[in-house]
């Protein structure tokens, strides 16, 4: 049940809510999903770390899995900018410590890859070069280089936003079919181009390959071709192969437009259906608008008032009771919430990456009505509401959502800030979204406890930390370090900062931390500081 604190203060209709905990890490008997019901074959993209095929170690450390219909699906690294598979047979595993509990292990993708590109910048710097500047290979480009804006949901398809040193561009994944070929298409809508770009397509080790007339050629070393083609390409724009490596190239000052390229992957008897896969005109969904709603249900339940109290009756807890037998047979495993302006409504995210809001919070609670406002996110265990505007924080992002048609549904998950690594360890929780008085953001990152807990795997930049992001997201700094599973964070009126954290390596019991800036405390495989400072006490044990 998702409980709530009610206190009761003297005076006429003086009676208020407040929130005291909601928590729903585990599925009650009779809710466990199937896997159909945690990857949603009916909603387009999950977020997750995804592993690839080839080429090389490809995984995308904050990925997309992108379903484009053809019973294919694409990765997106959101983090890297780049196209990092397509496949054909399946979608993705439900491996890994938010899908089915294991830990040390993360989805893969399943089915047959086509096509991939390594784990580097999907897009050139401005040497046109595609090395990998970061100082460890986890965290985002430079924004310079390029930025990751966010994403629109329409219906079943997915508009990726970007901006690549300078322009803007937009990129919806889809897919053709031509006497049983699959062509993976990428549509891309773009500003005008303000410098020469240069992007990956898609690569082969030890292929050889042509350009020439919008149509790359690559041959693998088993005979097996991979095949792109580019429709109505800017002047001056096209296609060219570099050491097994298929690229476009974007010139400067080419005009605003759509065009799209379309890869296919497969043998010397199928070429011939190829040029089938190209027919049609580049087209994008009109994303601004707001796309129909996913799940216009709403899912009532009933609370239950004074489920408890105190002697004195100065405080009772109220229960929410939450959605859990729903349509979808989505898991409801609540991990963060906070109240809408009017005090009648809240929103809630879930561990499984779903945002829910909830109204009809009065003093009878006889009919909440629930509704579910977005979906596919990447372990969101934060949530707050500024200005009536939602925000999340996940292991990917900071994301802020935009209702663009009033149906009640996101429609454009905006990345606010991904300025913090994440790697493939298991445990890199992303805790708690709180606000101080100006604005600025706060939550806290877990270590990357091993499999089975004891010690840690490899420690990447902002493990086991409490970080401050300004309101814009542009700005990112770590407050305080050394932190195993900070779970649990308070921003008092004046900025006074908590924290709890988790027993386990270097933490005795679970403590309650005040927050000093620059303060330590306690794990010293996050310490982050050489010689590691003086550890600061908790408040109590």
């Amino acid at each position: 049940m998702s409980e709530f604190w009610r206190c009761s203060f003297p005076g006429k209709g003086a009676a208020g809510f407040f929130a005291a905990g909601c928590c729903l890490l585990s599925v009650l008997p009779g809710h466990a999903a199937n896997r159909s019901s945690l990857l949603q074959e009916d909603f387009p993209f999950q977020g997750a770390c995804i592993r690839g095929e080839f080429p090389g170690r490809n995984v995308a450390m904050k990925g997309l899995a992108i379903r484009v219909g053809n019973d294919a699906s694409m990765l997106f690294d959101t983090e890297l900018l780049r196209m990092a598979a397509g496949w054909t047979g399946g979608y993705i595993t439900t491996r890994g410590v938010a899908f089915d509990g294991q830990h040390g292990v993360h989805p893969s993708i399943v089915g047959d890859q086509k096509f991939g590109t390594t784990a580097l910048p999907g897009w050139a710097d401005n040497r046109g070069e595609f090395a990998d500047p970061r100082p460890e290979p986890f965290g985002p480009l430079p924004d310079d280089q390029a930025h990751w804006d966010g994403l629109y949901a329409n219906g079943m398809d997915v508009v990726l936003a970007y901006t690549v040193r300078g322009t803007k561009i937009y990129e919806q994944p889809s897919s053709v079919a031509n006497g049983g070929q699959i062509g993976f298409v990428r549509t891309f809508k773009t500003d005008k181009v303000r410098n020469d770009l240069l992007m990956r397509v898609c690569e082969a080790e030890g292929a050889t390959g042509t350009a020439r007339n919008n149509i790359a050629h690559l041959t693998a070393p088993d005979g097996k071709l991979t095949v792109v083609g580019a429709v109505a390409l800017p002047k001056g724009a096209g296609l060219e192969v570099i050491g097994g490596r298929v690229a476009l190239l974007l010139p400067k000052s080419a005009p605003a437009g759509t065009f799209k390229l379309v890869i296919w992957n497969g043998s010397v008897a199928n070429l011939a259906k190829f040029p089938g896969l190209l027919e049609g005109t580049p087209a994008m969904v009109d994303f601004a608008k707001g796309g129909p709603a996913h799940w216009p249900q709403e899912v009532v339940t009933k609370g239950v008032l004074e489920s408890s109290k105190t002697p004195d009756g100065a405080y009772v807890t109220d229960l929410l009771t939450p959605p859990l037998d729903n349509p979808w047979k989505r898991r409801v495993r609540f991990s963060g919430l906070d109240f809408f302006s009017d005090g009648k409504r809240a929103a809630l995210c879930t561990w499984d990456g779903d945002i829910w809001t909830v109204s009809g919070i009065d003093d009878k609670l006889e009919n909440l009505k629930w509704r579910r406002f977005a979906s596919g996110m990447y372990e969101t265990l934060g949530l707050k509401i500024v200005n009536d505007v939602i925000y999340t924080s996940g292991r990917d992002q900071i994301t802020r959502y935009y209702d663009l048609n009033k149906d009640g549904e996101a429609d454009y998950y905006e990345n606010l800030c991904n300025l913090y690594t994440s790697t493939e360890g298991f445990h890199e929780f992303v805790f708690d979204l709180q606000t101080d008085k100006d604005g600025n953001f706060y939550f806290a990152k877990a270590g990357p406890v091993n499999p089975g807990g004891s010690g840690f795997q490899r420690i990447a930049a902002n493990a086991g930390t409490l970080m401050k992001v300004s309101r814009d997201g542009k700005k990112l700094e770590v407050v305080a370090t050394g932190f195993r599973a900070p779970n649990g964070i308070g921003v008092s009126p004046t900025g006074q900062l908590t924290t709890g954290d988790n027993q386990g390596t270097w933490v005795p019991t679970d403590p309650l931390n005040w927050i000093r800036p620059g303060g330590f405390y306690g794990v010293v495989d996050t310490a982050h500081r050489d010689p590691v400072p003086e550890f600061k006490p908790p408040l109590m044990w």
